[in-house]
């Protein structure tokens, strides 16, 4: 009796293992599935679309009225993006905690997990690489041209500064930057408003 309680414990364990590896092989393809889409190609893409965007705004943006009306036009971009980020990444972390409230075996659960992480790091690599290809191009045009017209920069800590030139150069693209980058830009531009 106790070999038979050995043995059913011991193929519990070898199932749970197996759903276990099931899930993190899962895991591991989808990661690199969304490293092989969005490798040093965003990167490229960016630089190259940040000077398409710039020259093709460069001619546009020549009175203050239009450089206002850009400039809250990428405020506008980023902040709607950071809303559709947050409420994505929001809805998916409830989804996932009300799914480990139910009893459901621990293997379930891991498996749950996996799954969990891969959707969030696909939903992240999609966000960072349209911020990176089609708002942050604007977002360089918008502050490059509001630095022409000799406007002065927000007061910022040295730590935002650094933070904030990092995400101008799409080294870094935390979604909260993207606030902080349209909180900016809309101070920058404020005087713009006035005239």
């Amino acid at each position: 009796m106790c070999l038979i309680k050995t043995l059913k414990k011991l193929q519990t364990k070898l199932d749970e293992a197996e759903i276990r590896r099931a899930g993190e092989t899962k895991y591991l393809e989808g990661q690199l599935s969304v490293l092989s889409q969005f490798g040093p190609g965003v990167l490229k893409l960016a630089e190259t679309s940040a000077e398409f965007t710039r020259k093709q705004y460069e001619s546009k943006v020549s009175s203050d009225k239009d450089l206002y009306a850009f400039t809250m036009g990428v405020v506008t971009q980023l902040r709607d993006d950071w809303r559709d980020y947050d409420l994505a990444s929001h809805q998916q972390t409830d989804e996932f905690i009300n799914f480990s409230r139910q009893d459901r075996p621990e293997a379930e659960k891991r498996l749950k997990w996996n799954e969990f992480n891969q959707k969030s790091s696909e939903l992240s690599s999609k966000r960072d690489a349209q911020f990176l290809s089609s708002i942050l191009p604007q977002a360089v045009v918008a502050r490059a041209e509001l630095m022409k017209k000799k406007l002065p920069e927000p007061a910022m800590s040295p730590e935002d500064k650094r933070r904030l030139d990092l995400v101008m150069r799409g080294e870094s693209v935390m979604p909260a930057m993207e606030l902080a980058l349209a909180n900016y830009l809309e101070l920058m531009a404020k005087p713009l408003s006035q005239k």
